[in-house]
C-alpha cells in the first residue's frame, strides 16, 4: 500500500489565501444581512429601508431646524439663512431672513392688486408653519369652493415660528399692521408651546410668558463672551454636525438599504439626539448662571407646574381675546384653533412608532398634561364671549395611522386632516353676506 508524502502536496501561496478570504467577505456579509432580516421578520419587525432613511433625516431636522421638516432632502442656502436668528425688538427673536419677508409683504400690501386677493394670515408656532406648508393647499382648495371666496385669489401669509407662543402671535399681527399689512382673515393655531415651553421657562426661573429660554436666552443676555455658554453652544454645534455627517454618509453610500448597517446608523442618530438634549441642558444651566437680574427672570411668579401653566393659559386666552378685538374692529374674520399634540392623553390612538418617537423633556410633558384641560376650558370661555374657535385637540381621535414623528409635530397627512376641520370652522366664521374688498 502506497502512502502520499504530505510534503509533496501543492501548497497555496499567501496571495491565493488572501484572495480567497477576500472573495468570501461579500458572501459572509450577505449571509449576515439575510440572517438578520430573517430574525427581524420572525420577531414581526420587518426592515424598511425607506423608513430608516426617513428616521435619519428626522433626527437631523429636529436638531437643526426651528421648524422640523423631515420630508425635505438636503439643506439649501435658504434654509441655512432661515436658521440664523437675532433678538427682535417686538417679537423676542426671529430669523434674520424674516426681516425681508416683512418688507416684501409691506410692499405688496401697498399695491392696488392686493385689494383683489384674499390674504389669510396664519400665526402660531412650528406646527402652524408646517400647517401652512402641508395643509395650506387643501385649506385653499376648500375655501375657494365657497361662493363668498370663489372669485378671489387666496394667498396665505406664513408667520408661524418655531417656539413662538403668546403673546408673540399677538405681536406678529400688530407688527404687520404697523407696517401697513392688513390681512383679510387670521387663523391662530397654537396651544402646545404655551403650556410646554411656558412650563419649561418657569422651571428654569424665567417667567412663563417670556420667549422660550433655549431660543432667546443667549440672544437677550449677549452672553457670547461667557466661556461656559460658548462651550455649551459649541458642544451642541458639534453634535449637530456629527449627525449631519452621519446622515449624509448614510444617504450617499446607501447604508439604509442594509438592515444591519441601517439599524446601526439609526441607533447612532438616536444617540446624537439624546446627547444633544443633555448638551442643551448644560447650555441652559450656563445661561442661568450668567443671568443678569430681570433680563431673563422677568416679573416674579409662583413656581411649580400648576401655577406656571395657569399663567400661560391665562395669557393665551387674553392674547386671543385681544387678537379677536383687533380683527373685529377692522372687519377681519378671526379663528382660534387649539392644536392637537401627542402627549394630550386620549387625543389619538398612538402607534408603537409614535410612542418610540415621543421623547420630550419632562417639563413639556408635564405642561401638556396639566395645561390641555385648561386650554380647552379657556377655548370654551372664548367661544362664550363670541370668539370663533375650533378645538382641534381631538382631530386625530379616530385616526390609527402613524402621524406624529416627535412629541408635537405630525406628518403631512395629519395636516390635510387638520386643514379640513379648519376650513369648515373658518367658513362658519365668515359673514353670510361675504366680505367687503
Amino acid at each position: 500500500m502506497s502512502t502520499v508524502d504530505p510534503t509533496s502536496r501543492p501548497r497555496w501561496s499567501t496571495g491565493r489565501k488572501l484572495g480567497l478570504q477576500l472573495a468570501l467577505v461579500p458572501l459572509v456579509l450577505v449571509g449576515v444581512e439575510l440572517g438578520y432580516r430573517g430574525l427581524l421578520a420572525a420577531r414581526g419587525q420587518g426592515y424598511d429601508a425607506a423608513e430608516t432613511l426617513a428616521d435619519v433625516r428626522r433626527v437631523v431636522t429636529n436638531l437643526t431646524d426651528p421648524v422640523p421638516r423631515p420630508e425635505q432632502e438636503g439643506e439649501g442656502q435658504e434654509d441655512a439663512e432661515l436658521k440664523r436668528e437675532s433678538i427682535h425688538p417686538y417679537l423676542g427673536f426671529d430669523a434674520l431672513a424674516n426681516a425681508d419677508v416683512f418688507a416684501q409683504q409691506a410692499a405688496y400690501a401697498a399695491q392696488p392688486a392686493a385689494d383683489e386677493t384674499f390674504d389669510l394670515l396664519i400665526v402660531g408656532g412650528s406646527v402652524s408653519a408646517r400647517f401652512h406648508d402641508h395643509g395650506g393647499a387643501e385649506l385653499v382648495r376648500l375655501l375657494a369652493q365657497d361662493p363668498r371666496l370663489a372669485d378671489r385669489p387666496i394667498r396665505l401669509l406664513r408667520h408661524g415660528r418655531g417656539s413662538f407662543k403668546q403673546p408673540q402671535q399677538l405681536f406678529v399681527l400688530t407688527w404687520l399692521l404697523a407696517l401697513g399689512v392688513e390681512p383679510d382673515a387670521v387663523v391662530n393655531l397654537d396651544g402646545f408651546n404655551e403650556v410646554a415651553l411656558g412650563n419649561e421657562n418657569g422651571g428654569r426661573g424665567t417667567h412663563p410668558l417670556y420667549p422660550s429660554l433655549p431660543r432667546w436666552g443667549h440672544l437677550a443676555q449677549g452672553t457670547f463672551g461667557d466661556w461656559d455658554v460658548v462651550d455649551a453652544l459649541h458642544a451642541i454645534r458639534r453634535l449637530r454636525e456629527r449627525a449631519q455627517r452621519t446622515a449624509r454618509a448614510v444617504e450617499r453610500l446607501g447604508l439604509h438599504r442594509s438592515a444591519v448597517l441601517g439599524r446601526v446608523a439609526r441607533r447612532r442618530m438616536v444617540g446624537y439626539q439624546a446627547a444633544t438634549v443633555d448638551a442643551y441642558q448644560a447650555y441652559l444651566t450656563a445661561v442661568e448662571a450668567d443671568a443678569d437680574g430681570l433680563v431673563l427672570r422677568g416679573p416674579s411668579f409662583a413656581p411649580g407646574t400648576g401655577p406656571q401653566v395657569e399663567v400661560a393659559v391665562r395669557a393665551w386666552t387674553e392674547a386671543s381675546r385681544a387678537l379677536d378685538a383687533i380683527c373685529r374692529d377692522r372687519g377681519i374674520p378671526y379663528l382660534h384653533v387649539l392644536q392637537p399634540t401627542l402627549h394630550d392623553e386620549g387625543s389619538k390612538p398612538l402607534t408603537d412608532e409614535e410612542r418610540a418617537n415621543a421623547t420630550a423633556v419632562d417639563a413639556w410633558i408635564e405642561g401638556v398634561h396639566a395645561g390641555y384641560p385648561l386650554l380647552r376650558a379657556g377655548l370654551a370661555e372664548l367661544a362664550a364671549d363670541g370668539v370663533h374657535v375650533l378645538d382641534a385637540s381631538g382631530v386625530f381621535a379616530d385616526d390609527d395611522r402613524t402621524l406624529y414623528f416627535d412629541a408635537c409635530h405630525f406628518e403631512p397627512p395629519g395636516h390635510v386632516t387638520l386643514a379640513r376641520a379648519v376650513a369648515a370652522a373658518f367658513l362658519d366664521a365668515l359673514p353670510a353676506e361675504g366680505l367687503p374688498r
